[in-house]
C-alpha cells in the first residue's frame, strides 16, 4: 500500500482483512471465526458489511490470529532526494510497516 494512501470510507486494514478472507469463507464460517477470535459474530459482520470504520487493534490482531496470520513490525529505509538530484540513503525512518506473515504449523 502506498504511503500516501488515504482511506475515504474505511481503514485500509479492513480491506486487508477482507482480502485475506475473500473466497475462503464457506457458509457459517463467520461464526466459527468469531469463536476462534474471541469476538462476537456481529463484530465481524459490522467490520465487513456494517459501519465500523476504525477497528480496534485488539479486534484486528485476534482476527488475524484466528486466520493463522501474525503482524510484525519491519523497519525500512527512506530515500530522500537532495537539492542536487541525488538520492540520500543515510536517513532511516522510525516508522514501521506491518507485513502479514502466515504462521506455519509446527510438526511434532
Amino acid at each position: 500500500m502506498p504511503r500516501d494512501y488515504r482511506f475515504i470510507d474505511k481503514d485500509p486494514v479492513v480491506d486487508l482483512l477482507r482480502t485475506l478472507l475473500e473466497g475462503r469463507l464457506p457458509r457459517g464460517t463467520i461464526n466459527r471465526l468469531a469463536v476462534d477470535a474471541h469476538l462476537a459474530p456481529s463484530t465481524i459482520m459490522k467490520l465487513f458489511y456494517g459501519d465500523t470504520k476504525r477497528p480496534q487493534n485488539f479486534t484486528v490482531d485476534n482476527l488475524l490470529r484466528a486466520m493463522g496470520y501474525e503482524r510484525q513490525l519491519v523497519r525500512f529505509e527512506v530515500r530522500t532526494v537532495v537539492d542536487n538530484g541525488e538520492a540520500k540513503a543515510d536517513e532511516v525512518s522510525t516508522k514501521a510497516t506491518t507485513p502479514i506473515r502466515r504462521k506455519t504449523k509446527e510438526k511434532p
